[in-house]
């Protein structure tokens, strides 16, 4: 087994697309949080953008099936580790705690993914699980790390894990594999895992900015993944999510998807 290299963070979008809270701001839901995210997370709620002009969305889910080609991330290779614990146990036994949809979390369990390409054609299938067949054949299984969370400027409810993919030939392993796929590089791969049913406010907005400083730069886990995933869903958080394809080397079937190969211990 190769010893994975990975790049610094600084390769990557994340840093670049945090949201920043000043002292005695709150963290409010942003419009597309509220069309897409919040009609699923709390049905009801006062904030809920039932439609948008220009978006497909009707409380949350869209009637044409989207399509992207997904890293998918093991719920209990995720949650082993004594460093996840800590920090999801930090998280929810804050003053924001009360305020996440713990429900959706749950649902969500076996649809955990990173997104590589989103905006796929039917059409355009075939070809992309060749490429990709040909890309693990040559170059996988893919390892990758998992850092601490991310709050970014778009989905503002939504509490991300950045994802570090190894390096391949001076390149991000995820960022190859777009630029095979003939797409623009993204730099930007991350596990959505929490959902704000309420917004912040001042108090609870410093609060989890500064739980966030502190854990965002551990890496919770380290596993690699012997197959990537076609994902189909009506609706943002997958909960209407189902695999087209799971694409291994050589085959586009169902497959297993990551191994634990390391877990950080924070201390």
């Amino acid at each position: 087994m190769r010893e994975p290299v990975y790049p610094d963070r600084s390769v990557f979008a994340y840093d670049a697309s945090r949201r920043l809270y000043a002292e005695g701001e709150a963290l409010g839901f942003d419009e597309n949080y509220r069309l897409a995210q919040l009609p699923l997370v709390a049905p009801g709620h006062p904030l809920i953008l039932e439609r948008a002009p220009g978006a497909d969305h009707l409380n949350g889910r869209y009637e044409r099936e989207r399509l992207s080609l997904v890293a998918p991330i093991g719920w209990e290779i995720l949650t082993s580790g004594r460093s996840y614990r800590e920090f999801a146990e930090e998280l929810s036994a804050g003053s924001a705690g009360p305020k996440l949809a713990a429900g959706i979390t749950e649902q969500r369990r076996d649809r955990l993914h990173a997104t590589i390409a989103g905006g796929l054609q039917e059409s355009d299938l075939p070809r992309i699980i060749e490429v990709v067949e040909r890309f693990l054949r040559e170059h996988g299984p893919l390892h990758l790390r998992i850092l601490g969370p991310f709050v970014g400027r778009k989905n503002t409810g939504r509490i991300y894990l950045p994802v570090i993919p190894e390096m391949i030939r001076g390149q991000a392993a995820f960022g190859r594999l777009q630029a095979a796929l003939g797409l623009p590089v993204t730099n930007f791969y991350a596990v959505g895992l929490f959902n704000l049913a309420e917004e912040l406010n001042p108090a609870e907005t410093r609060e989890l900015s500064a739980l966030i400083g502190n854990w965002q730069d551990e890496v919770l886990l380290e596993t690699r993944l012997s197959s990537l995933q076609i994902l189909g869903t009506h609706d943002d958080l997958a909960l209407s999510g189902r695999s087209r394809a799971d694409i291994s080397a050589g085959t586009a079937s169902p497959g297993h998807h990551g191994e634990l190969l390391f877990r950080r211990e924070r201390g």
